[in-house]
């Protein structure tokens, strides 16, 4: 193991993205694309472990030599990322703080992934 802090990270993010894969409210690409690069610079085996798990290799691998994000996977984060925003903003007792944060950080994270090319 090569950087400690990094393969926590990564282990937090798989652990998000296979969340993600069952619940719609978390985007499961993000998770799993940064869980494939904090693997990749701290550990081999994990990361070679998850380029060959059967659901997420295939998006990694896309990812890794295309540059893409397939239309299913954005759909998904479309409508979790959108779904989180308008039960927060709108049907929860968060401060009103909290709401302008939630959109303005997940906002962009959804603008990034549909703006990436597809196959």
């Amino acid at each position: 193991m090569r950087n400690l802090p990094l393969f926590i990270l990564g282990i937090t993010s798989l652990i998000l993205g296979a969340i993600g894969a069952i619940l719609p409210v978390l985007p499961t690409t993000p998770f799993i694309l940064l869980s494939a690069y904090c693997f990749s610079k701290s550990s081999d085996k994990f990361y070679q472990w998850l380029i060959g798990f059967p659901k997420f290799g295939v998006l990694i691998k896309n990812w890794n030599e295309k540059g893409t994000i397939d239309k299913k996977s954005k759909i998904a984060c479309l409508i979790s990322i959108l779904s989180v925003i308008i039960y927060f903003c709108f049907f929860s007792d968060m401060m009103m703080i909290a709401k302008i944060i939630l959109p303005s950080t997940l906002l962009p994270v959804l603008g990034f992934v549909l703006t990436r090319p597809e196959k």
